[in-house]
């Protein structure tokens, strides 16, 4: 996959640090990545039987160094959100997508409180640099529906998640 169009040009294993990916080699990069992350589950092997052997086993835990480009997030903003959303749910943080309503704090006692998921409605993914985010523009959400919003690498909207 790396090695063809304009991801074959750019050199995977540098020597040194601060190498950067050509402008058309990442946003073609960004696609192969998409077309990944959307690939559905394959289906099980037929010769599994109707139960899994519970010995099956590989091994897991390797270390490896991964070039990221990761999205700054403003940890004042999230903490700014949740603050708002316990003074509007007059002590309570929720899950906002309608439908689901998720209380940590009722699930989980102490650990629940003030904990909880900020979602961006507007994808940081979508933007082409720094832009200004506004308390409206997050949404607290649980793990579960979070994930869920996300799923397949989209970006669903709250209102349609649950029906």
């Amino acid at each position: 996959m790396l090695g063809k169009g304009l991801l074959g040009v750019v050199n995977w294993n540098p020597q040194a640090s601060g190498t950067e990916i050509p402008p058309e080699a990442a946003a073609e990069l960004e696609e192969v990545w998409r077309t990944h992350v959307r690939r559905p589950l394959p289906p099980p092997p037929a010769n599994l039987g109707p139960v899994l052997d519970p010995e099956i086993a590989a091994m897991e835990g390797e270390q490896r160094r991964r070039f990221v480009v990761h999205r700054r997030r403003e940890w004042r903003l999230r903490h700014a959100k949740i603050h708002d959303a316990l003074i509007r749910g007059r002590g309570r943080l929720v899950c906002e997508v309608p439908n689901c309503g998720f209380d940590f704090a009722e699930v989980y006692g102490e650990p629940g409180h003030g904990y909880a998921h900020v979602h961006h409605k507007k994808p940081l993914g979508d933007r082409a640099s720094a832009s200004e985010t506004k308390l409206a523009d997050l949404a607290v959400v649980c793990a579960n529906c979070h994930a869920m919003i996300h799923a397949g690498g989209e970006c669903r909207d709250l209102e349609s998640l649950i029906s």
